[in-house]
């Protein structure tokens, strides 16, 4: 059975995209050795402000999404103005950000904060992942409203747990956003 994160990684490229800009976190850390696994690039940069700006730039010059990584809580909070930039430029970026497991939301746990909340006032369209086998669909989901109408930022949340998690295989067919 897949993990979360090998769901993640395999929609990836079947949206044309061969690249993440990220910071290395621990949310993360389930994505991106699988990712480095299936060669995707991965530029890893010192500052989750820097991760979201050189993604937005990616993608203003190839005016098509580009995908910014980054871990939650704080490293969430300095993605923020570069979500909020991209947006108010029309650049199609779609900024995903790790989060505290699913069973600990609301409850206080390390970094646990409104995410999506925070989000929502500077972007298109802002969600949260509720389920491992979803994350292909929303991350679909995620690229036709960063690439539709006036261009813009999205945002997803997803938890720790979900990227770790292992799901029964799904058959997707192929996607197209020509």
């Amino acid at each position: 059975m897949p993990s979360g994160a090998e769901l993640f990684v395999e929609a990836v490229p079947r949206l044309g995209i061969d690249t993440i800009f990220t910071l290395v976190g621990d949310h993360l850390n389930e994505v991106l050795a699988v990712a480095a696994h299936r060669g995707i690039r991965i530029l890893d940069m010192r500052h989750e402000s820097g991760v979201t700006h050189a993604a937005d730039a990616w993608a203003r010059i190839h005016r098509k999404p580009a995908i910014a990584l980054v871990t939650g809580g704080p490293g969430h909070t300095n993605s923020l103005t570069g979500m909020a930039t991209a947006n108010l430029a029309g650049s199609p970026l779609i900024a995903v950000s790790g989060s505290r497991p699913s069973t600990l939301a609301g409850r206080q746990a390390f970094q646990d904060i409104d995410q999506v909340g925070m989000a929502r006032p500077v972007v298109k369209w802002a969600a949260e992942v509720p389920d491992a086998a979803q994350i292909p669909s929303y991350l679909e989901r995620a690229y036709a409203e960063a690439d539709s109408g006036r261009k813009g930022a999205v945002h997803l949340t997803i938890p720790v747990d979900l990227f770790a998690a292992q799901v029964a295989p799904v058959v997707l067919p192929p996607v197209s956003f020509d």
